[in-house]
């Protein structure tokens, strides 16, 4: 546990160093976001396509200093078209934003208000030093979810210490993950406290759930919805629970278990929600998403997206962005990698596919982790129908699905383990070598990416 949690730690620093400021996806919305709660005191309200407008010169001239804007080696996202030439900003004045405009105006200030001590700590520093300091907060919070991961994984694979290991330690050096660990962004804190859910829920399939355990899920539920609104998916999987600790008892005993159930769960995320709805109103924030797309977009055009050119978009959620596209899609892995992942990913869940249909001790929590997975996962894919059948746009990435990637590799690792010879540890051995070598590949891709 020491060991995945110090690999986290030093992985996180590695990466933080490499990625060059501003550069992890929206990092400067989200940066502005903390000091707009420091500088102006104000909570950021309104989205706006072009909130860059409000934010700080220092922010904005960093950008300038560092050659990161349209006319800049990157032809990056980041907001910086507006100062396109060199400039300084050294005064108090320059910290303080002109308008409370940002991007990021619709999450609640739970992770920006947690990483307020790392600013304070650099507030005399540089705004590039200032951002480092708070990209520290990212770094802990990766350490912490490898740390859950481990805890969940002992009780993932109970009859094999070298598979939990080889999850915990494939979470940790995920490249996805191990890049919204790295930077400024409130996905850290959501997979923090996804991983949390995922070690008490894993632990409720092998010993059972009491009244206290359902609190506690329904309370991390609701700290996850108050990370970023889709941590509320999590919710979904809690029926598995249910459902593999049901006996057969009277009708009228079980629904007033379902009953105390639900009001354990419901208790937390209810008062999550009404947090959230109260920020909302404080900051009054009546952003919607305005349509963008022109045209139809229905249903059936959201499914043609899809499956055009060969379902594209598809692989691109799933494989690329979900396991490696870095710095505002600046810099992707080799095709070949890509290609290994997906044949890899496809041989693990046909086999354990495979493995769930005969019986064995280790289906019960196989079929629980496929639940887990699969129902939180459609709804955020559905959560996109939804808003491309509104707007027109497309709004996941795989980064989007990392919360559900802890049951996705207890899944995957179980599948792997039936491709090889029964009795051997070959599975957990390689892909501990395969996630230190698929993150290697990623740093060495970003440094030649970044840095050339």
């Amino acid at each position: 546990m020491i060991l995945v949690t110090a690999l986290a730690l030093v992985k996180g620093l590695v990466w933080s160093a490499v990625l060059p400021p501003w550069y992890g996806p929206d990092e400067a919305s989200h940066y502005e976001y903390v000091q707009l709660l420091v500088e102006n005191h104000w909570l950021p309200s309104g989205r706006d396509a072009n909130a860059a407008v409000d934010y700080p010169r220092d922010i904005l001239c960093s950008g300038s200093r560092l050659d990161l804007g349209a006319y800049g080696a990157f032809a990056a996202e980041p907001p910086f078209g507006i100062l396109t030439i060199p400039c300084t900003a050294a005064s108090p004045a320059d910290r303080l934003a002109s308008g409370p405009l940002n991007t990021a105006s619709g999450y609640s200030p739970v992770y920006y208000a947690s990483a307020i001590p790392f600013y304070l700590l650099a507030h005399s520093s540089s705004v590039e030093i200032r951002l480092d300091a708070v990209r520290m907060w990212s770094v802990l919070l990766g350490a912490l979810a490898a740390l859950f991961a481990y805890l969940a994984a002992r009780w993932a694979f109970p009859d094999s210490p070298a598979a939990s290991l080889a999850a915990a330690v494939l979470f940790t050096l995920q490249p996805m993950n191990s890049q919204a660990t790295a930077i400024v962004n409130n996905d850290a804190l959501l997979i923090a406290l996804a991983v949390a859910f995922w070690w008490r829920f894993f632990r409720g399939v092998q010993k059972g759930v009491s009244l206290r355990e359902w609190v506690l899920l329904g309370g991390l539920v609701g700290l996850a919805y108050l990370a970023k609104p889709q941590g509320l998916f999590l919710a979904s999987a809690l029926p598995v629970l249910y459902i593999l600790e049901r006996k057969r008892t009277p009708g009228r005993r079980e629904i007033g278990r379902v009953s105390r159930i639900a009001g354990a769960v419901a208790g937390p995320i209810v008062a999550a929600i009404v947090v959230a709805a109260v920020f909302t109103r404080i900051a009054d924030n009546t952003a919607t998403l305005i349509p963008t797309g022109s045209g139809t977009h229905g249903l059936r055009q959201y499914f043609l997206v899809y499956m055009a050119d060969h379902f594209e978009r598809l692989y691109m959620v799933w494989i690329t962005s979900f396991w490696g596209y870095f710095g505002w899609f600046q810099v992707d892995l080799p095709s070949v990698v890509y290609v290994v992942i997906a044949l890899a990913v496809a041989a693990g869940l046909t086999a354990a596919v495979w493995t769930a249909v005969k019986p064995g001790p280790a289906r019960r929590v196989l079929v629980a982790a496929m639940f887990a997975f699969l129902v939180p996962a459609a709804l955020i894919q559905l959560l996109e129908a939804v808003t491309f059948r509104s707007s027109g746009e497309l709004i996941l990435q795989g980064r989007s699905f990392l919360m559900l990637l802890f049951p996705l590799l207890v899944v995957l690792m179980r599948g792997w383990q039936r491709l090889f010879p029964a009795g051997t540890s070959w599975a957990p051995a390689a892909a501990v070598l395969a996630a230190l070598a698929l993150n290697v590949v990623s740093v060495l891709a970003m440094v030649d990416g970044f840095y050339g």
